[in-house]
């Protein structure tokens, strides 16, 4: 199953590409996560006569902490709309890769870590991976690493 969503989110539009292998044998396994980048002016949702279009942007993330990286690619269905306006209209409408650095820089602030891209390259269309470096955690405190001494001995009772 795991093994087929990274193969799914790597199909749209990668008719030949030697880096499908690196994606499966790096990003398999990994637990997918929806990232919703809403607008940086403006309102999420527009009224229409069809009802509201949401403008934020949807994309999917597959994150490897441990590693300081992650692969992130358009939601399937921005990737299914890319690949239909191209292949109407014979232009490349794929966001660039600043797009994508951003909506990683979103992703890693949304969970609270102090990490930066320090390189953005693309594997498939549509999907980058994104490097990142990260801020070590806060030293903890003397006072939280000093282990308690032992307790003074109860008082006697008095008798």
């Amino acid at each position: 199953m795991r093994i087929a969503l990274v193969v799914a989110a790597a199909v749209p539009l990668a008719a030949c590409s030697s880096n499908m292998n690196y994606v499966i044998q790096n990003y398999d396994g990994v637990v997918v996560e929806e990232h919703v980048v809403p607008p940086a002016d403006g309102p999420r949702y527009v009224p229409s006569d069809n009802g509201p279009v949401d403008m934020a942007r949807k994309f999917r993330i597959f994150d490897k902490p441990l590693e300081n990286r992650m692969m992130i690619t358009a939601s399937l269905g921005d990737a299914a709309a890319y690949g239909f306006v191209r292949g109407l209209v014979k232009i490349d409408v794929n966001p660039p890769t600043s797009v994508y650095r951003d909506a990683a820089i979103d992703y890693l602030h949304s969970k609270g870590r102090a990490c930066t891209p320090v390189e953005t390259m693309e594997l498939i269309r549509l999907q980058y991976e994104v490097r990142y470096a990260c801020q070590a955690a806060p030293a903890a405190s003397a006072a939280a690493k000093a282990k308690p001494g032992k307790l003074p001995a109860a008082p006697a009772p008095k008798s």
